[in-house]
């Protein structure tokens, strides 16, 4: 990454259910930019995959060397020409939080942890890190930047939303600004937030990237394959802290909300969970779960762990190679040990 990124102006952008509504850094469609080459496998022609490699303790091991891996594509053995350990390589971070009301109870500590940890892993003019929101709309809070205090006071502008902001009571759902919504576009707000901070923010950069996702799981709806692929796209690591309010909607009896699935009774807290690990699993990142036995700066301290002890494995994939989806595994011939990367990757070749 040459020369570090100037901090940029506060955006607001609107979600619609098909397309989004918005100005400045949101402002493309995601149909039109999922459409779009992925710079690392067609523009550079190497395709890229941090690693993690614990034992069966699930203490990290830094310590291996490239003869220690094994990789392949779509089945076939590559040649991994490029092998580093990433303990110094630029990071840029995205956390991505959930202000929907199930999560109102949920901000203040919220803030406080991701202070800390954004104090702890940030090292000035070298790593970066910018704030989404996603409520009744996805929000750049704060752009890029190495600032500790910029970061400090944009989280404390994260807004809880109450159910009057999703429409309740109002006669039906409007968007802000005015803007009417359709029914469903909440069952799709997550969703739209990773892809939206994937396409827009991530992918542009280079080195080492990784996007945190504090909120319950939920809103990933129809559009979820779509995020998976937006993030693989953008070369992300996506880790997922999933935080629930136990007190929202009695999660037993509850009410139901038109989008949202019902919360209480009708409220699938299984499924909420299935949502974020499958984000984490195809990009190679890790599910946590708060609750009271622990704290989140504990999970934080993992993922710092995590992000200052990966390997980067680069491979030229064969000319041969088919269009599309590839899948990506990743082995090891010592045993004993376990190693983590993404799934896979979409490729389009020149045309």
């Amino acid at each position: 990454m040459s020369g570090a990124p100037k901090d940029l102006t506060r955006r607001e952008i609107l979600l619609g259910a098909a397309s989004i509504i918005g100005s400045g850094l949101f402002a493309r469609s995601q149909e039109s930019a999922r459409s779009s080459v992925p710079s690392f496998s067609v523009s550079v022609g190497v395709v890229n995959v941090f690693v993690t490699v614990r034992d069966k303790k699930g203490n990290i091991i830094k310590d291996l060397e490239q003869d220690d891996f094994i990789l392949r594509e779509d089945g076939r053995p590559q040649t991994i020409q490029y092998f580093s350990r990433e303990s110094d390589l630029p990071l840029t971070i995205g956390l991505v939080v959930d202000t929907t009301p199930s999560e109102e109870k949920m901000l203040d500590e919220e803030r406080t942890a991701s202070h800390v940890f954004f104090s702890n892993i940030l090292r000035p003019g070298t790593d970066h890190a910018f704030l989404v929101s996603y409520s009744y709309e996805v929000e750049l809070i704060q752009d890029l930047t190495s600032s500790h205090q910029k970061l400090l006071d944009s989280l404390y502008r994260l807004k809880p939303h109450s159910m009057d902001s999703f429409g309740m009571g109002r006669g039906g759902l409007k968007r802000a600004g005015g803007v009417e919504a359709n029914s469903n576009w909440q069952e799709t707000i997550l969703a739209d937030a990773v892809s939206l901070t994937s396409n827009e923010v991530l992918k542009p950069m280079q080195g080492r990237k990784a996007m945190i996702i504090l909120g319950d799981g939920a809103h990933l709806g129809s559009r979820g394959e779509m995020a998976m692929v937006d993030a693989q796209e953008a070369d992300t690591i996506i880790y997922a802290v999933r935080i629930v309010d136990p007190s929202f909607g009695s999660l037993g009896g509850g009410f139901g909300m038109p989008g949202f699935g019902g919360f209480g009774g009708g409220r699938d807290l299984n499924e909420e969970k299935r949502n974020l690990k499958k984000l984490t699993n195809a990009t190679g990142g890790v599910f946590f779960e708060y609750d009271k036995k622990g704290s989140l700066d504990q999970i934080y301290s993992r993922i710092e762990e995590e992000l200052r002890s990966q390997y980067s494995l680069g491979y030229a994939p064969d000319a041969g190679a088919r269009d599309g989806y590839r899948t990506i595994k990743i082995g090891l011939k010592k045993k004993g040990l376990s190693v983590r990367g993404r799934e896979g990757y979409y490729s389009s070749k020149k045309k």
